[in-house]
């Protein structure tokens, strides 16, 4: 009978330790990702404003990588997730001519809040072109 006891106060000192524990699934379940915008747009005089948006998912503490190219320029966009609302950002330009590639990068950290449009960098080309960097957190 005494070994009966034991035994029962060891399931029972069991049951109790594991039901303090948080459980697995609900540490799975919880999605800390985030979802960036990051809108690219090409401004000159010539030329209509032409926008690229590169949509990223960031886990926490987590980074995102996206890039396209065509014959004449390429872009690489790069975001982490620094902290809730802090992002880093590397964005890359690079222009390519018969003659000439024009590299440009900009980094640059930023808090950003949900819903909210920022612009995150400007990259000047001359007197008249630009790219704009904005992002927004959704």
């Amino acid at each position: 009978m005494h070994e009966r006891m034991k035994l029962t106060l060891l399931i029972l000192a069991l049951l109790a330790s594991s039901a303090a524990l948080p459980s697995v699934a609900a540490a799975e379940s919880k999605d800390t990702s985030i979802t960036v915008d990051v809108d690219l747009t090409e401004t000159s005089p010539k030329k209509d404003d032409q926008v690229l948006t590169f949509t990223l998912s960031l886990a926490e503490h987590g980074c995102a990588t996206a890039e396209t190219s065509d014959a004449t320029v390429g872009y690489e966009v790069k975001v982490c997730r620094e902290a809730n609302d802090l992002l880093s950002f590397e964005v890359s330009r690079e222009e390519r001519s018969k003659d000439t590639t024009k590299h440009r990068k900009v980094r640059v950290s930023s808090k950003v809040t949900a819903g909210k449009r920022i612009i995150v960098a400007k990259i000047a080309r001359g007197d008249t072109d630009a790219t704009e960097v904005a992002a927004t957190l959704k």
